[in-house]
């Protein structure tokens, strides 16, 4: 799911100069969540790089909130959420069960990539609502992601929404190139000298 494209290198660059302090305290996040995260991902047949979907959405955060009322770990509004099983009450909102949420945005990209047949499409529809890619892809006569972005044919938050997902899924496969491996273990090391001054 990574290829050579010019806009992933951007972000790439973009998170680990601009915005390196999120992106350790969001890897440190994910570390805690991953074995859920990948488990659930493998269990329904999807590829494991989606975990960075989350990190986009939220920076791993399980009460997160945006101000178009979505929320939780994956961004679910909650007419999305209930397609997908999750209840939203005045006493209970699933939004917020990282498990139960996880569940459900894997088997809202079960859906979408059957709708696409293309992993790059699929997520940017996880973002941007499958009519909106469709009719993006009809407006630039292509069926690449690349070309559709680059088409400007979608909102600019749909297409960086897939660079930034590579971007991060290639910075979380090579920590030490980006000199993230040693700042994580300063960082966890510290905190426990925290902990136990406390």
């Amino acid at each position: 799911l990574d290829p050579d494209q010019p806009e992933v290198d951007r972000f790439v660059e973009f998170y680990t100069k601009n915005r390196r302090r999120f992106l350790i305290e969001s890897i440190r996040r994910r570390t805690e969540l991953e074995p859920m995260l990948a488990s659930v991902l493998l269990n329904h047949g999807l590829p494991e790089e989606l975990i960075n979907v989350a990190f986009v959405e939220s920076g791993y955060k399980s009460d997160a909130r945006s101000s178009r009322g979505a929320v939780g770990l994956w961004q679910f509004t909650e007419s999305t959420g209930s397609l997908y099983g999750l209840n939203v009450s005045f006493f209970r909102d699933d939004r917020l069960d990282t498990t139960k949420s996880t569940i459900a945005a894997a088997r809202h990209f079960v859906d979408l990539f059957e709708s696409f047949g293309d992993w790059y499409l699929a997520i940017a529809a996880y973002n941007g609502g499958i009519g909106r890619v469709r009719r993006a892809m009809e407006d630039s006569r292509s069926t690449q992601f690349f070309e559709v972005a680059r088409s400007g044919k979608l909102r600019a938050e749909t297409s960086e929404f897939v660079p930034r997902i590579l971007a991060l899924a290639r910075i979380c496969r090579n920590l030490d190139r980006y000199g993230l491996a040693q700042e994580l273990k300063r960082h966890t090391c510290s905190q426990k000298a925290t902990r136990s001054d406390s």
